[in-house]
């Protein structure tokens, strides 16, 4: 018996090792009763001129249940409500709206998360988040308006001092 105790010793530490580490693992998940929320979103709530050709994004706090981000949870209104598609990046905790043709100019867009959004524990939003915008006069597609457009790339990123979204000013067009 004295024999097989370092053995016996061994095994009940590998066991216990990962009764451990299960309970630990469900008790995290079950713990989490953090709600997300919303840290970024584009366009900026009040921006004026915006490109009646703009996708909408908006960035969450946390990573997220994409069966709950969809075109009933995201949604968009201009002079009415504004068809597109909506993705969701796991990586970058990011949802995008697309709508499927320019938006009217010269209107103010509402855009809409609901509550019903989650994150992976089932945390809901604390309540629903709108913001407003407003597109311009020009379109890049027919020029016509004489003002000048710049445009912005915006991109996620993270890296040692956090994560967040980029706009980088790539060029300016003058319709005419």
């Amino acid at each position: 018996m004295k024999k097989n105790l370092p053995k016996l010793i061994l095994m009940l530490l590998f066991t216990l090792s990962f009764t451990l580490l299960a309970l630990f693992s469900r008790a995290s998940a079950a713990d989490d009763t953090t709600q997300p929320a919303i840290k970024e979103h584009f366009p900026k709530h009040a921006s004026t001129d915006v490109s009646a050709g703009t996708i909408v994004t908006v960035r969450f706090s946390e990573p997220m249940d994409v069966k709950t981000i969809n075109t009933l949870t995201f949604t968009l209104s201009g002079a009415g409500l504004v068809s597109g598609t909506v993705e969701y990046d796991p990586e970058t905790y990011i949802a995008t709206f697309t709508p499927l043709a320019d938006l009217t100019k010269n209107t103010r867009h509402s855009t809409t998360i609901t509550y019903d959004v989650a994150d992976l524990a089932g945390n809901n939003l604390r309540s629903d988040f709108t913001w407003n915008f407003t597109t311009g006069a020009f379109s890049v597609e027919d020029g016509t308006s004489g003002e000048s457009v710049c445009f912005i790339a915006t991109a996620a990123y993270e890296g040692s001092r956090g994560t967040g979204l980029w706009e980088v000013l790539l060029g300016y067009l003058t319709g005419g």
